[in-house]
């Protein structure tokens, strides 16, 4: 779905797929649909922050390989040193933002003195 999003629209375009409310729902054949912003650049206020592309196993997680010639540049495969010291940074970002998260919501339940 990503390569197809891609092609159609671009890399830097955004897509989902909803999962709608039962009382929305559009299911008269097997299809799926794809919703895409068409500006490049334009972000998801939801979703990862970071690009972690990998093939193989890593850290016990299992993915496809990628068809040939559709091997993105920066992927990380198995015992990639590079990938540990990303995942490292990673997590350490997660709990910094998850402090801050934190700290800003005592804030709010802390009257001011």
């Amino acid at each position: 779905m990503q390569r197809i999003k891609n092609e159609l629209v671009g890399e830097e375009c955004e897509g989902v797929e909803l999962y709608p409310a039962e009382s929305r729902l559009v299911d008269s054949s097997n299809q799926f649909h794809m919703f895409v912003c068409k500006e490049p650049g334009t972000k998801f206020p939801f979703g990862f922050e970071n690009r972690y592309v990998t093939e193989g196993s890593v850290f016990g997680s299992k993915q496809r390989p990628f068809e040939r010639g559709f091997r993105p540049k920066d992927c990380i495969v198995e015992n990639d040193e590079t990938f540990i010291k990303r995942a490292e940074k990673a997590l350490e970002e997660k709990k910094k933002k998850v402090e801050e998260a934190k700290d800003a919501e005592v804030s709010k339940e802390t009257p001011d003195s």
